[in-house]
């Protein structure tokens, strides 16, 4: 993220992450600290946890389905040796209700990036993450294509 970066001193990012509480209006909700901490577990966890050999940051994409076009800069798409990974940024700090709605839609457009980047990267595994930057919740979505979605009839 570029808030918080690896080899920044702590005083920096404890002032980046305080101007991220100010900007989404979440003062006193959570600490710059536990951003900090989070944001440490998360960049570690892309080195030894998903073993990241190369993080490419807001990069775009673009799909046309029919006569549409879907559109977007993907937060972190991250090479690995098993594929690549989409990763993407929510700042919402709320409860898990409002939670679902943000991986619905993460979900909606995951599956759109993933079709794009299907060109780019053809038959390699795509993973998709969604990381609330805010709690440190880290949620990996499983995109279905509809030719594989069953039907429930009632």
């Amino acid at each position: 993220m570029a808030f918080d970066q690896p080899g920044y001193n702590n005083a920096k990012r404890l002032d980046a992450a305080t101007r991220i509480i100010r900007r989404f209006g979440v003062n006193g909700d959570i600490q710059p600290a536990e951003i900090v901490h989070h944001n440490t577990h998360f960049m570690a966890w892309l080195e030894s946890g998903l073993k990241a050999k190369k993080i490419i940051k807001s990069i775009p994409v673009q799909h046309k389905d029919g006569d549409r076009w879907y559109r977007e800069n993907l937060d972190y798409l991250v090479e690995t040796s098993n594929g690549i990974s989409v990763i993407r940024f929510e700042n919402y700090s709320g409860k898990a209700a409002g939670r679902k709605t943000r991986i619905q839609d993460a979900a909606n457009k995951s599956y759109l990036s993933g079709l794009a980047l299907a060109k780019e990267y053809p038959n390699v595994e795509i993973r998709n993450f969604i990381y609330f930057v805010l709690t440190g919740k880290l949620v990996e979505l499983e995109i279905v294509p509809k030719s594989k979605q069953m039907k429930l009839e009632v």
